[in-house]
């Protein structure tokens, strides 16, 4: 009995430090400006996006296509 309460003790305080722990790495982040260059999360291209003003789709701008109506702009 004493052995299964401790076990649990030990698994609560095992996710509650390892919790804390993230959230100051986070803030260390936050309050350095985001994450180091060259990670993945600075790494992904950005799109520009068109918004038809017919239909209000926005379609990526290098691939442009009609959305089927016939006062389409595109």
């Amino acid at each position: 009995m004493f052995l299964k309460i401790f076990i649990l003790v030990l698994v609560v305080a095992i996710v509650w430090f390892g919790f804390r722990s993230l959230t100051r790495v986070a803030e260390m982040l936050i309050q350095h400006g985001g994450f180091p260059p060259g990670s993945r999360r600075d790494s992904a291209p950005t799109e520009t996006m068109t918004e038809c003003r017919v239909c209000g789709v926005w379609h990526p701008s290098r691939s442009v296509s009609s959305c089927g109506r016939a006062d389409c702009p595109f």
